[in-house]
């Protein structure tokens, strides 16, 4: 159990500025745990309400029923206050606590905490900044663009995008403040920060953006005072499938093992943009894990963690019910944010300012109180639950052997497995430099981590995630999320993007003992059979493959088995076929202690190609398709002119049968229709007459 702290820290020191306070103390010399602080600012010398034990506090957030604001939570006795005003009196209170390592914390001495006050600075008049200079970096994706310049000096930089040709048409105004998405002239605010790096998000694929960056005095008397001139710069937003931007893994190519990781850390570190954590749930999450209902009637929150993707959802959040449960109220009473790499893994204090903590690529919404039950044990195979959710995710005992670990495990259900699998692998390749130092912060990232750059986890739990990413392949959700965070902090998650990444690095090839891995999997109609095969490498302790067939492609079947050989070449003739248009087939790769995982998925046509009728041929004002057979996948329709350019594109849902769409805005002439999914290719023509 978390005790109370003893003692407090001695020797707070402030320096103040205009808009900044910085402190420094002494920590307590002899803790009993791992202990942290607690710092909160007033603008009164008493606090009408004290930290309450057993609550945890965030950064900006008012201490309930009190006049006391929580600045941080620090671990080396410093802090770093940038909420201030001018010309304020402002006190610090820094209480010890303890927090790690026990249960039933924080605990917090509230018995005469380290206090000292401190007024800030006045500021001078303002003066005209210069204009920032380049170089002016802008770097295109399908619906964002990220830049970087070279600041002047100015305490604030003023960021403005347009899609109209120059000039802006306006100058910003001494005097006034701007926030994104306000207008001016014929441009839209982006930015209005400190920071000489900006994200703008929301674009429209292909299209020329213009940008203007004008500096600003802020720390000053009649604030703010904007440059007389701007930096300028335009680019063009890409309009590929996958919204990687061009040569993003140059520096990867042609590696594997040990190598490949470290390309990868330098890649998807260069650049990578702070997130502020207390925005994620009003800002970000709005566009990364938004989605319709299962009616199609509203947006809400997807939660992974309560989403049921066969059935009736147990209950939905808007973004409107962030964190009002209390996360001992049962399910569907709130939601909050979940590191799906806890933060106790990585970080001996709770505070989540940093880049693990804010970064989005492991950050989702979940439902308080399964968040409250996953608490910081790693995923795993449950043998006996304990719990079990409303969507069926489960915590219990673990029904794999982790050498130094009794403790409960948390399952997801199988339609998430490898979103949460390719999150973890993100995060010890994304912070391979300082992932050693952290095997020992916690027992339960212990069981997950080996203190290595490479491999970085425990083979026993990396065979897990492996089987998870194969069994649960990259899905449009996960390509989707990885474009928007993208948009938001300036780096991918490469196991989204090439998922081909994680047996290139942690492969048998690499001298690692890790479960069967598939090298080849093909299936073709020859005459009236499907011929199947497949090869595999590293062997070690694998008993047999399934064969499984499916006619939707989701509900499979088993048809056969194959045994381990002396070969690893294999094959199997599906001489049964269904009536069907199109079989598909994977394989269960299952080890001689039970433990398995799938292949990825093969269609295989049994008739003609899909086709797709246009009616009306010509069209006048709306194109409208009859497919021969439903959608089996979420699907992209390109139309193409003559010219060979893109000059529409549509997403049509799974299970189309009939999709209409306007082309009242495109000229005259013929026209080609490209419609494409993971299972099907269909390609027709038009002609539009007026």
């Amino acid at each position: 159990p978390c005790p109370e702290p003893a003692a407090q820290p001695t020797n707070l020191t402030l320096n103040a500025t205009a808009s900044t306070v910085s402190g420094t103390f002494t920590p307590v010399a002899t803790p009993t745990t791992i202990q942290n602080y607690l710092v909160v600012r007033s603008v009164s010398n008493t606090l009408t309400q004290l930290p309450i034990d057993g609550t945890s506090y965030t950064a900006g957030q008012v201490i309930s029923g009190g006049n006391g604001t929580v600045i941080t939570v620090s671990n080396n006795g410093t802090f770093n206050d940038n909420t201030v005003a001018s010309s304020t009196q402002y006190y610090y209170f820094v209480f010890s606590m303890e927090d790690q390592g026990c249960v039933g914390g924080p605990n917090y001495n509230t018995i005469n905490p380290l206090t000292l006050g401190v007024l800030t600075a006045t500021p001078p008049a303002c003066i005209t900044p210069a204009a920032p200079t380049a170089p002016f970096t802008l770097t295109p994706a399908n619906t964002s663009i990220s830049g970087s310049f070279t600041g002047s000096g100015a305490s604030k930089y003023l960021v403005i995008r347009s899609t109209a040709t120059p000039p802006l048409g306006a100058s910003p105004a001494n005097g006034t403040v701007y926030t994104a998405g306000q207008t001016m002239g014929n441009g839209t605010v982006v930015t209005y920060t400190p920071s000489t790096t900006f994200t703008a998000t929301g674009l429209t694929v292909a299209t020329p953006y213009y940008f203007y960056v004008f500096g600003a005095n802020d720390v000053c008397i009649g604030e703010p005072f904007y440059s007389t001139g701007s930096l300028d710069g335009t680019a063009t937003t890409t309009n590929n499938s996958t919204g990687i931007p061009p040569g993003y893994y140059d520096a990867a190519a042609g590696l594997t093992c040990a190598p490949l990781k470290t390309a990868l850390s330098g890649i998807i570190t260069t650049g990578h943009t702070q997130n502020n954590y207390g925005s994620l749930d009003d800002v970000q999450f709005l566009t990364t894990d938004d989605r319709l209902n299962d009616a199609g009637t509203a947006t809400i929150v997807y939660d992974m963690y309560s989403d049921n993707p066969f059935g009736v959802d147990p209950y939905t959040y808007t973004f409107s019910q962030f964190n009002i449960g209390s996360g001992t109220d049962g399910e569907g009473n709130g939601w909050n944010k979940e590191h799906s790499f806890p933060n106790s893994w990585f970080s001996a204090t709770s505070s989540t300012n940093n880049f693990p903590g804010a970064d989005l690529h492991h950050l989702f919404p979940t439902d308080m109180d399964v968040n409250s039950l996953r608490s910081n044990y790693p995923y795993g195979k449950v043998a006996t639950a304990s719990t079990t959710t409303l969507n069926g995710s489960k915590l219990g005992t673990s029904a794999i052997t982790f050498p130094g670990y009794s403790g409960p495990v948390f399952e997801p259900i199988d339609a998430y497995k490898g979103d949460f699998a390719r999150a973890t692998l993100y995060m010890v390749t994304r912070y391979q430099a300082e992932q050693p130092s952290w095997e020992n912060l916690q027992a339960n990232g212990n069981v997950v981590m080996d203190g290595t750059t490479w491999p970085s986890i425990e083979l026993d739990y990396l065979r897990m995630l492996i089987q998870w990413h194969n069994a649960d392949p990259v899905s449009a959700k996960e390509i989707d999320r990885n474009n928007e965070v993208y948009g938001y902090q300036v780096n991918r998650n490469p196991f989204v993007d090439h998922p081909e990444y994680v047996d290139l690095i942690w492969s048998t090839g690499c001298g690692l003992a890790l479960p069967i891995t598939l090298t080849s999997f093909d299936a073709q109609l020859v005459a009236k059979k499907v011929q199947l095969k497949w090869t595999a490498e590293n062997p070690q302790g694998f008993s047999h493959f399934v064969i499984e067939r499916s006619t939707n492609g989701q509900n499979f079947s088993s048809i056969g088995q194959v045994n381990t050989s002396n070969t690893l070449s294999f094959s199997f003739a599906d001489n049964n076929l269904p009536q069907a248009n199109t079989v598909f087939y994977r394989l269960k790769l299952v080890d001689i202690d039970g433990a398995f995982s799938y292949s990825s998925i093969v269609p295989v046509k049994l008739n003609a190609l899909a086709k797709a009728l246009i009616y009306p041929n010509p069209v006048s004002q709306r194109l409208s398709l009859n497919f021969s057979e439903p959608l089996f996948s979420n699907s992209t329709l390109q139309i193409i002119n003559s010219n060979g350019t893109v000059v529409l594109t549509k997403f049509i849902n799974t299970g189309t049968n009939n999709y209409n769409t306007s082309v009242s805005s495109l000229p005259a002439g013929k026209y080609f229709v490209r419609i494409s999914n993971n299972k099907q290719f269909i390609k027709t023509a038009f002609v539009i007459s007026r």
